[in-house]
């Protein structure tokens, strides 16, 4: 995002929410932006169709495949999908999802646990697996919104200072009460 320059042509892998607002923005801008990947993988297929729609309407390509390969190429990059096909960009921004970084913090000699995705485990106070130690935001596998990493966080702090609280995620999480991964609470 620290572009000093447009590029004449972006290629957006990832067809999530970040990447489908990245795209929009980007070709509103005047660049000439291809999408590789699946529209909006997690809405309701009406949903998708109307930004298919929306996203032809206003020039963006839309390659619904998996971006399998990508490569340098004069002037920018390769872009192949599992089907075979290339498209080329000056730039690639890469919109795919993210996954926890808690690998080599030393989580388990604190008696803190990670789910299968690293993401840390922690309870409806944000309360990890050790009672002592709360989490909050991205790292405890909590919608990856800036406002959300901002509640989380006076709620951790709360409960650290022995006010525990909660989060209603429901606006967020399409009605789901909380989408953390549990643990039993101790008692």
């Amino acid at each position: 995002m620290e572009q000093q320059d447009l590029p004449t042509s972006m290629v957006v892998l990832g067809g999530g929410y970040v990447g489908l607002e990245q795209a929009q923005l980007w070709a509103h801008l005047g660049v000439d932006v291809t999408l590789v990947g699946r529209v909006a993988p997690y809405a309701e297929p009406e949903v998708a169709d109307v930004l298919r729609t929306a996203f032809q309407e206003e020039g963006i390509t839309v390659l619904e495949e998996c971006g399998r390969e990508v490569a340098p190429h004069a002037g920018g990059v390769i872009v192949t999908t599992d089907s075979g096909v290339q498209v080329h960009g000056q730039r690639l921004l890469i919109a795919t999802g993210r996954r926890a970084s808690t690998s080599g913090l030393g989580l388990e000699a604190a008696g803190i646990g990670t789910d299968a995705r690293g993401f840390i485990l922690v309870d409806e106070n944000l309360r990890t697996t050790n009672h002592r130690v709360h989490a909050a935001g991205d790292v405890s596998g909590a919608p990856q919104y800036v406002y959300v990493a901002a509640k989380t966080g006076r709620v951790a702090a709360a409960g650290a200072l022995g006010e525990p609280s909660t989060v209603d995620y429901r606006a967020a999480c399409r009605g789901s009460p909380s989408p953390l991964r549990r643990w039993p609470a101790p008692d």
